[in-house]
């Protein structure tokens, strides 16, 4: 038997294009909707700091040892949605990570810092 997702609208036989879509106005409101995508930008942040790290294959603890702070601080850090985060810890985890960062916060500011150059002479 094939399983397919039942459309939203049984009596149209339409498939919903996006989440957004499928969800609004049936499951959420438009307004609820808006604090959800506030939600999930708010973890945006974190989220990808978090990303860098564990792609860099570096520890909490190298990072704190890093960033001169502690391993619970990193782990706030990398979990908290709008935590206070200054802009040279995220050069700092640019600069550790060797990986660039970019990520929009849910005032509508990207953030965008490329990955370091090296440095070294051949």
């Amino acid at each position: 038997m094939d399983k397919k997702y039942l459309p939203i609208n049984i009596r149209k036989q339409m498939r919903a294009r996006s989440v957004k879509e499928a969800h609004v106005p049936a499951i959420v409101s438009e307004d609820e909707w808006r604090d959800i995508e506030k939600q999930a930008e708010a973890y945006t942040l974190a989220a990808k700091l978090a990303e860098m790290r564990t792609k860099s294959g570096i520890t909490q603890k190298e990072m704190a040892l890093a960033l001169d702070v502690s391993q619970p601080r990193i782990s706030e850090i990398e979990s908290t949605p709008n935590v206070s985060v200054s802009l040279a810890n995220i050069r700092k985890y640019v600069e550790v990570t060797q990986r660039a960062f970019k990520a929009s916060l849910e005032n509508g500011i990207v953030i965008s810092l490329s990955r370091p150059k090296d440095t070294k002479s051949a």
